[in-house]
């Protein structure tokens, strides 16, 4: 009897492991897609997409532009203006590539980047008579890219209709610049080409030229996701001061937010960086000048020390005035 008991108590033993082993199989393979679910549920989910951002872009909004090659007039003095000597003379129908001169933005984001491409077309050429006021060029203003490629059309003037028009180019201290004729209306640009004391008229339009376009037709432009929505809201401003006169008394003392930055003297420019916001800045002792800056972007300020003011110029604009100066030296 007690050999009995003891066979049959091993082998309920033996049954008993089986049994737990059988259990441990189906739980550890039963139902894998239970476990799948576990370990994707714990998972890091994906950020939906971001909603898209829709910036209106209205009509008549302006853009500094530069011609990216020569326009050869017909005058006598073309090929001389034009800067370049073997560049054929325009005829109607040339397409003349142009480049945005500075960012625009709008709601403090980028809808054309500085360098984004543009284009416009040659519609006449007048010969040496017919320039005795203007190069004897007409133009025709046609597109310029959004920083998302997108074509935006493009018009001479600030209100109005695309349309030809006879193009003035003028050499002045900061700059070659260009646009029609008769400027007629208000807006950036309307007084730009009458501002400057010492001009040159020009028969030709040389590579580097500035001119003013305006966005014809309001537009939709996709912020989201794309270059115009990844700024750096931490990102100083760029703010360049400069002084064109050959001869001043003495170095001109400039603040700004009440703190001094530096001294300009003849034919100086002096870079500063801005936290954006609103600032104030100015000759030492002379009335303030108060802007708005925006993160990333540029600002230039022209000094003119025998009125004792600062002016505020266009980034194209500044550009060139700086372009043969010599740079200050800035307070530590």
């Amino acid at each position: 009897m007690k050999r009995r008991s003891q066979a049959s108590e091993i082998i309920f033993r033996q049954r008993t492991r089986l049994k737990w082993t059988m259990w441990l199989v189906i739980a550890l393979f039963a139902s894998p897609s239970s476990a799948q679910q576990r370990l994707d549920s714990s998972a890091v989910q994906p950020d939906p997409p971001a909603a898209k951002r829709a910036i209106q872009i209205p009509d008549g909004t302006a853009v500094e532009m530069r011609f990216a090659q020569p326009v050869v007039g017909k005058g006598p003095d073309a090929r001389r203006d034009s800067a370049s000597f073997d560049t054929a003379e325009a005829e109607p129908g040339d397409k003349v590539r142009l480049i945005a001169a500075a960012d625009v933005r709008l709601d403090s984001v980028v809808i054309i980047a500085k360098g984004a491409i543009g284009q416009a077309t040659v519609t006449k050429v007048k010969g040496p008579l017919s320039t005795l006021s203007y190069s004897g060029i007409g133009l025709q203003l046609g597109w310029i890219e959004d920083i998302n490629g997108k074509r935006l059309p493009l018009r001479g003037s600030v209100k109005g209709k695309p349309q030809s028009f006879m193009v003035m180019v003028l050499g002045t201290p900061a700059g070659v610049i260009a646009g029609p004729k008769v400027q007629e209306g208000k807006g950036p640009g309307q007084w730009f080409y009458h501002s400057f004391v010492h001009t040159e008229l020009k028969q030709s339009i040389p590579a580097g030229t500035r001119i003013f376009g305006y966005i014809h037709g309001a537009a939709s432009l996709d912020a989201a996701g794309s270059a115009a929505d990844s700024g750096d809201s931490k990102t100083s401003a760029t703010l360049t001061l400069y002084e064109l006169r050959y001869l001043v008394a003495s170095p001109s003392a400039i603040e700004c937010d009440g703190n001094p930055v530096g001294q300009i003297g003849a034919q100086q420019y002096l870079v500063i960086n801005l936290a954006a916001g609103k600032h104030s800045c100015r000759l030492r002792n002379h009335q303030e000048l108060e802007l708005v800056v925006e993160s990333g972007a540029e600002y230039f300020l022209h000094v003119d020390s025998k009125e004792g003011v600062l002016r505020s110029v266009t980034v194209g604009e500044g550009d060139d005035a700086i372009a043969n100066l010599d740079p200050a030296k800035r307070l530590k």
